[in-house]
């Protein structure tokens, strides 16, 4: 993306929280726990913003909903963008879409002025907020709600094996590398970022 950081002016007490997928449009478990932990963080003080992966929800292969998707709109008492697109991650390839989705990061920064860029898991949506971050020259926060793959293979165990687990595993990797702050959500988890050569003074670790 280049250096974008000229002329932007950040409020150092806003937080743009990236995520892969958000109420109303999903509710899950991830959904659920984001909905939670920014209404936490708005009662501590800070200013935060809600920006959905580019795509969602409208790239869902189960999306029935409108694809008259607001771009804006306030979720809970918290601002939430969107950037729909009946294609998004599908689309491209994962380069490709990375660099698109850190566009779209950019400009909710902007409007923002935002002043940490922080990226719930997975790495879809973290490689793209490091990259936003990166060019606006601001504090990038990584939080590891635990591995995907690695919850895969609890149910597939062969899937260690595969080319898609071991590209996983390094895409989650670089994220932790490249953030200044990894949470993580238990000892364990933090262990292993560490054996990925992550300085543990950066690692904070919240229970699950």
């Amino acid at each position: 993306l280049g250096d974008l950081s000229e002329g932007y002016e950040k409020n150092e007490g806003t937080i743009l929280y990236n995520v892969h997928s958000s109420l109303p449009y999903q509710i899950s478990g991830y959904t659920i726990r984001t909905s939670q932990v920014v209404k936490n963080l708005k009662g501590m003080g800070f200013e935060v913003c809600v920006n959905s992966r580019w795509g969602f929800p409208t790239d869902r292969y189960d999306f029935t909903g409108s694809k008259e998707i607001e771009k804006e709109r306030v979720v809970e008492g918290i601002t939430h963008f969107f950037s729909p697109d009946p294609v998004g991650i599908r689309g491209k390839k994962f380069a490709g879409y990375s660099i698109e989705a850190a566009k779209r990061i950019v400009q909710s920064a902007k409007k923002t002025r935002a002043g940490i860029i922080h990226s719930a898991s997975d790495y879809s949506i973290g490689l793209s907020s490091a990259m936003a971050a990166r060019a606006l020259n601001l504090p990038f926060i990584y939080e590891m709600r635990g591995l995907w793959a690695i919850s895969k293979l609890a149910n597939e165990p062969n899937f260690e094996q595969t080319t898609e687990f071991k590209v996983t595993m390094r895409l989650e990797r670089q994220c932790a590398i490249v953030a200044d702050t990894v949470l993580v959500i238990s000892e364990k988890l933090k262990q292993l970022v560490m054996e990925w050569g992550v300085e543990e003074d950066k690692i904070i670790v919240i229970p699950n």
